[in-house]
């Protein structure tokens, strides 16, 4: 009954990555407007800037949750050294 219970911190942490990654993929992903006539190579170059951007930022996501997990993590070990 003394033990004390390690909060489920990860779940949030991990949604709110993805669901920021994803609402970036559609911002990235969202259609031109007729008025927007760019040549094949500059649709191209934007597509691929896109991407390239799109993977940065999911890579900076996970490093960024993995941090906070690494927080929580210590944070967690501190409380539990404290209550020893």
């Amino acid at each position: 009954l003394g033990e004390a219970q390690r909060p489920p911190g990860q779940d949030i942490t991990t949604s709110k990555a993805v669901s920021s990654s994803s609402s970036l993929q559609q911002s990235l992903s969202a259609p031109t407007t007729s008025s927007d006539v760019e040549s094949p190579a500059m649709q191209v170059m934007n597509t691929l800037a896109a991407s390239i951007l799109l993977h940065a930022t999911n890579r900076v996501e996970a490093h960024m949750v993995q941090l906070e997990l690494d927080v929580a993590r210590i944070a967690d070990d501190a409380f539990y050294q404290k209550r020893l």
